[in-house]
């Protein structure tokens, strides 16, 4: 657990240094008479340029502890069945992660020799394969930590500005008007000033506290990673990864270390 514990340190990092961040560049938003509409409004987001090198280390840092503490657990459960190890059992005792089901086949004998059959078993139901048929592996949390612990170890994961706002139109405008041709826009904002939303002129004295619920939230997140989620907040996506090692992989597994080795 040592390593998953300093995860959440990195992420803790991460999130102290985007608040930081945020709060030298504001949350500017504006707005200004649709030109091609006089009765809408749009609102602009003013999109600051983020600071790439403050964020990727810690990023980084806290993906390849998460991915660590998978392969750390493994080698418990290797030492707990089999014993003392060799070298060369001790490079096979890492956590697999693979994508389909003949992958898992092919590259995993050896881990599963070492664990043994009770432990194997497991091992193989938490695979992105078997956990996620409908959907495919892109999609679990295991597969997206292990493709971003190895685009990082490559270069620096990307991450960009996104806007964050968690509400209906329905809950910016009022019922009186109609909300026919709006739109609130989240995700990664083009660069420089991004239309956010586009709302319909509202009756005069009802602009101000219109405004305060348009107000987007700038957040940091990943920008181009080989598997979902793109655009989601970085600091959301790293807490979503070790809830899942901790109630998938942790609670199944942990149970079959002797009890000085559980959740250290």
């Amino acid at each position: 657990m040592i390593k998953f514990h300093r995860a959440q340190e990195h992420r803790e990092e991460l999130g102290a240094r985007i608040a930081q961040w945020r709060k030298g560049v504001g949350e500017s938003v504006v707005g200004e008479t649709d030109p091609e509409d006089l009765g809408y409004q749009i609102f602009y987001f003013q999109n600051d340029q983020i600071p790439l090198e403050k964020f990727s280390s810690a990023l980084g840092d806290a993906v390849q502890n998460l991915r660590a503490s998978l392969d750390h657990l493994c080698f418990e459960l290797a030492t707990a069945f089999r014993g003392r190890l060799s070298k060369a059992q001790e490079s096979n005792a890492k956590f697999p992660i693979h994508g389909s089901e003949a992958e898992f086949r092919a590259g995993t004998a050896d881990v599963l020799a070492l664990v043994g059959s009770e432990a194997g078993a497991i091992i193989e139901r938490l695979q992105p394969y078997y956990a996620r048929p409908d959907k495919g592996p892109e999609w679990d949390l295991l597969w997206q930590l292990h493709e971003l612990a190895v685009a990082d170890q490559r270069e620096a994961l990307t991450v960009v500005n996104s806007v964050v706002g968690r509400w209906s139109i329905e809950s910016i405008v009022p019922a009186d008007v109609d909300s026919a041709g709006a739109w609130f826009r989240t995700g990664i904002p083009p660069r420089g000033r991004a239309p956010i939303a586009r709302l319909p002129l509202l009756p005069e004295g009802t602009e101000d506290e219109v405004m305060r619920k348009v107000i987007a939230t700038l957040d940091v997140a990943l920008g181009d990673p080989p598997s979902p989620p793109a655009a989601d907040p970085i600091c959301e996506v790293l807490e979503d990864m070790a809830q899942c090692i901790q109630s998938r992989v942790f609670r199944v597994l942990e149970p079959l270390l002797p009890p000085s080795k559980s959740g250290e």
